[in-house]
This record gives structure tokens, C-alpha cells and sequence, in this order.
């Protein structure tokens, strides 16, 4: 039979050996994670990936986008995914599709009396409709000006007991085109 001593010495040197084993497993295991965030990280300005140039405007019916979303994906169940045009802060970056305005420099009192407009404002000499705005409220028309540039125009409702909240001045709201 072994000796007590002997058996209390060996349980302690088991211990003292499964106890530096779990330090240097975990304390590895802690290094060798990928970084959460790289260099370039946040990306500010997503890369494009594809040419949509040649995109062209398609029509389609509402009452069909109706009944389809109302019958034939009634019961869809969203995916859960994660949007892929994020970066590592949660922020969409700038692209061909969307710039970020508001967070991204100081604005000046200029700047916002401005708004997103740059450039020189539309000439108002000759108008030549394009097209009619077919969704929404209010009435609206797409452009080109004497110049030839492209502009969205809506209008503010007529006057009532209190101002639109786009546009509390009671002007008409002008938007340039990105197509000219």
C-alpha cells in the first residue's frame, strides 16, 4: 500500500500541474483571437463593387406589389442577417448610393440655411416638365431648367394651422438631380 505522505504530496503535485496547464491554456487562448477592429478601420468610403450605369428605371404595377405582399408573401418570416453595408461601427459608409451629411464635418449656419443643394440655384426663366411625381401627397414634377439641369420640385400644401414640418418657410422644396 502507498505511503499517506506520498499520496498527499502526489494529489498536490497533480494540482499544482492542472492548475499551470489551465493558466496556459487560457491565458493562449486570449492572444490568439483575430483584432476586432483594423487599421482602416472604419471604412468611410464603401468600394464599388459593380457597375450600374446602364440601370434603367422599371415600372411596375402597385396593385400587383399589393396582392403579391398581401398573398404570396404573407407568411415570410424575415432572415435575421445583419446588413452587409455596414462597417465596424455600425454606420452605412459613403458610396455612389448614399452620403453621409450630417456627423461627418462641422456645419456652418450657411450650411444649413443652404441645405444639401450645391451649385448655383435653378434659373427660373424656362421650365420643362419631364415627368410628374405619381406617389405621395403633395404635388411635385421632375424638371429640367433653362440651363438644362434636372431638378425635383414639390410644393408645400396650402396654408394651415401650422407649417409644413419639411419646410417651415413655406417656399417650395428645389432639389437637384444627380442625373443632369
Amino acid at each position: 500500500m502507498l505511503n499517506p505522505t506520498l499520496s498527499t504530496r502526489f494529489r498536490r503535485a497533480a494540482l499544482v500541474v492542472a492548475s499551470a496547464g489551465a493558466v496556459s491554456l487560457f491565458s493562449t487562448g486570449a492572444s490568439t483571437q483575430a483584432p476586432r477592429f483594423y487599421p482602416d478601420d472604419p471604412i468611410a468610403r464603401e468600394p464599388e463593387s459593380r457597375d450600374a450605369s446602364k440601370a434603367a428605371p422599371f415600372e411596375h404595377s402597385q396593385l400587383y406589389e399589393l396582392m403579391f405582399n398581401l398573398f404570396v408573401n404573407a407568411k415570410h418570416e424575415p432572415s435575421g442577417l445583419r446588413a452587409k453595408n455596414i462597417n465596424t461601427i455600425d454606420e452605412v459608409a459613403d458610396s455612389s448610393w448614399f452620403t453621409n451629411r450630417i456627423g461627418t464635418r462641422p456645419l456652418t449656419a450657411e450650411d444649413i440655411t443652404r441645405g444639401p443643394n450645391v451649385g448655383a440655384p435653378p434659373d427660373p426663366s424656362k421650365w420643362v416638365l419631364i415627368r410628374e411625381k405619381t406617389a405621395g401627397a403633395h404635388p411635385g414634377f421632375t424638371a429640367a431648367d433653362a440651363r438644362g439641369e434636372t431638378w425635383f420640385l414639390q410644393f408645400d400644401p396650402p396654408p394651415g394651422p401650422s407649417p409644413s414640418p419639411r419646410n417651415s418657410s413655406g417656399r417650395s422644396a428645389t432639389t437637384r438631380s444627380s442625373r443632369s
